[in-house]
Formats: structure tokens, sequence, C-alpha cells
């Protein structure tokens, strides 16, 4: 049926958030609208220049607020963040780009 068997009924997809600035993002908090909150430590893929950071993330549908941490887990503001959500999954209900601020 094209869904996820560990997470039965609901409707995952894959998301790459990018911020951009001069800060080394090394933590992001996200919250979802019902106050479920996501916290990851950067372990992902590093590209060009030190401060440049790829979080990636699975997750269920819904509406995301992101703040992002530096190296002395201060909370830093990037100049913005690219949010890339992968290929769209075969179940109707699934986050998108646009769930994010």
């Amino acid at each position: 049926d094209g869904c996820s068997y560990y997470c039965k009924e609901v409707c995952l997809r894959s998301v790459e958030i990018e911020p951009k600035g001069v800060h080394a993002y090394t933590k992001m908090s996200i919250v979802n609208v019902d106050g479920k909150e996501w916290t990851m430590s950067y372990k992902g893929r590093k590209r060009n220049k030190a401060t440049e950071r790829i979080f990636f993330l699975v997750l269920p549908p819904g509406s995301y607020t992101g703040v992002f941490y530096d190296e002395n887990d201060e909370v830093v503001s990037p100049e913005w963040v690219n949010v890339a959500a992968h290929a769209k999954p075969k179940c109707l209900d699934y986050v998108s780009a646009d769930d994010f601020t």
C-alpha cells in the first residue's frame, strides 16, 4: 500500500533543512502545532563551508516551527533556511516544504 510498516496509518516524508548564514549550526529543534518537539544535533553531511549544515528528518504531516543553536548551545538566527521535501509518498496526507516556519 506504499505506507511504512513501522508507523501504521502515518504518512511519513523525508525532509532536508539547511540553515544559511555565518553560524555553525550544531543543533536544531522543531515543534509541531500539537507541541511535540524534536531536537537533533548535527550528524549529517557538510557542504562547501563549515557553516553550511543539512539536517535530515523523516516527519509525519503537520506544521512545524524550527530553532537553531550554535556550538555554545545559544539560539542563532540563520539568514534564511532552505527546506527541501523529498519525493511525494504514495499516501495522501504528508508534510510539504510549506509546512515549516
